[in-house]
């Protein structure tokens, strides 16, 4: 069984890495503007984590503040298509 401790770096630890993917999906999409390929792997990639960041930025409104307005309505957009919707973040039927 999994201690506290370990279950408490584990989830900062994926925090940081959906972190990291976010800011790199919007470095490579500004950076790359013209090449739809580099949103299509982000807009596959980022699925797993929907249910993540609508709990996140349902406890904490301001999260996805710290991003560009595109990297913030890309994710929307993602959650509402996905109807990833709070209370209960569950990935709908898409």
């Amino acid at each position: 069984m999994r201690s506290r401790q370990a279950a408490c770096e584990e989830k900062v630890q994926y925090e940081s890495f959906v972190s990291y993917f976010l800011y790199a999906c919007e470095e490579a999409t500004a950076a790359f503007a013209g090449s739809r390929e580099w949103l299509a792997s982000c807009d596959y990639d980022l699925r797993p984590h929907l249910r993540f960041l609508c709990e996140k930025s349902n406890a904490e409104p301001a999260y996805l503040a710290t991003y560009s307005s595109s990297t913030q309505q890309w994710v929307q957009a993602s959650m509402k298509t996905a109807s990833v919707t709070p209370p209960d973040c569950k990935l709908g039927k898409t």
